[in-house]
């Protein structure tokens, strides 16, 4: 079975779980400063996320950060819980869809590509 990219990234600048690092702090913060909503699509778009299992676990690290005011941390977990009750499944489903047509995707083109190579050398 594919291995798909998690949220696996970590850093000594990270939340005390260890889960959250610099970059999605940062994240964070410059949504926050714009007043932008945090969802988890929003979240596994930005940063590449496609395991199911590993964004949940960031993602609900991220909604127990201290950068966030405590009424933001209850609206923004009230909604992530109504969101992945609601759409959840369905948005699991075609994230994980995409990801293999991006992989057989990726790998006919490498098959293709030495295919390609080995004809050119049969012709010279």
């Amino acid at each position: 079975m594919d291995k798909m990219k998690g949220g696996s990234n970590k850093s000594d600048n990270s939340d005390a779980t260890g889960l959250v690092c610099k970059e999605v702090i940062l994240w964070i913060e410059e949504r926050l400063a714009r007043k932008e909503d945090i969802t988890m699509p929003e979240y596994c778009h930005k940063f590449g996320l496609t395991n199911e299992e590993d964004a949940h676990s960031t993602f609900s690290s991220l909604l127990s950060l201290s950068i966030l005011p405590k009424a933001t941390r209850t609206v923004l977990s009230e909604r992530y819980e109504r969101w992945r009750r609601n759409e959840g499944e369905e948005f699991w489903t075609s994230r994980a869809a995409d990801y293999k047509i991006n992989v057989s995707t990726n790998e006919t083109i490498g098959d293709l590509v030495e295919r390609g190579r080995f004809f050119t050398k049969k012709r010279l």
